[in-house]
C-alpha cells in the first residue's frame, strides 16, 4: 500500500507510487511466504480527491501483466 497526500491535476502522484509498490513488491516476492497468497494486490491512495484527465485501466492492466499483482488507484482504502 503506497499513501499519498498531493493535490495534482495530472498522475504523476500515481507514477511514483507505482515505482515504490514495484520495488516492495520485488522485495516481497523474495521471501518465502510470498507463494501463499493466490490473490495479490497493491493500493495506491491519495486522500486529496485527485482529478485524473484519463482513466488508469491501462496502468492497472499493465502493472498487473508485469506483477501478477491488481493494482487499485483510490481515495480511500477500506481495511
Amino acid at each position: 500500500m503506497e499513501l499519498k497526500n498531493r493535490v495534482s491535476k495530472g498522475n504523476s502522484w500515481v507514477k511514483d507510487a507505482e515505482e515504490q509498490l514495484r520495488e516492495t513488491i520485488l522485495c516481497f516476492e523474495e521471501q518465502k511466504d510470498a507463494e501463499n497468497f493466490k490473490v495479490k494486490k497493491a493500493y495506491v491512495a491519495n486522500s486529496a480527491l485527485p482529478k485524473f484527465r484519463s482513466s488508469q485501466v491501462n496502468r492497472m492492466d499493465k502493472f498487473f501483466f508485469e506483477t501478477n499483482y491488481v493494482l487499485r488507484i483510490e481515495n480511500r482504502i477500506n481495511l
